[in-house]
């Protein structure tokens, strides 16, 4: 049988203690949830439809707005990498939760110089670039 403490047994706890059973309550809810979003990947189905051809654990980039266009991949952690052609959109598959963290950043220049245009983190997409973007930085 599975007990649950109620608003009267909460009452009957002194203070402190019915303080600190309900935020651990809401910490545990919360974490649920965080842990839950977590894992819905970044090519759910409500995600824009070019965005599902980013393969799983990857970092892509796209030359038109809303993952249209040509498709490329960038190596997770290779620092600087020339774009092959100007990226409007830029994606990253490498699922959300605990770990190290991949990230994917645009610039409008080449060799990561130019305005900085926006980073992609785990399980994160930009369907849209201020500008195309001739470079990206991808870090661990």
């Amino acid at each position: 049988m599975r007990r649950t403490l109620t608003r009267a047994a909460l009452a009957r706890l002194p203070a402190a203690t019915a303080v600190a059973a309900t935020v651990l309550a809401a910490t545990v809810l919360a974490a649920t949830a965080a842990t839950a979003l977590a894992s819905v990947p970044v090519a759910a189905a409500d995600s824009p439809h070019g965005l599902s051809k980013c393969p799983p654990n990857s970092l892509c980039g796209w030359s038109g707005p809303r993952f249209e266009g040509s498709l490329t991949t960038f190596r997770a952690g290779g620092g600087c990498q020339k774009a092959p052609f100007p990226l409007q959109s830029i994606a990253n598959s490498h699922p959300g939760g605990i770990g190290i963290d991949v990230i994917l950043s645009a610039y409008a220049g080449p060799d990561c110089t130019g305005a900085y245009l926006g980073t992609a983190y785990r399980g994160d997409y930009l369907p849209f670039l201020p500008q195309p973007a001739l470079s990206v930085h991808s870090a661990w």
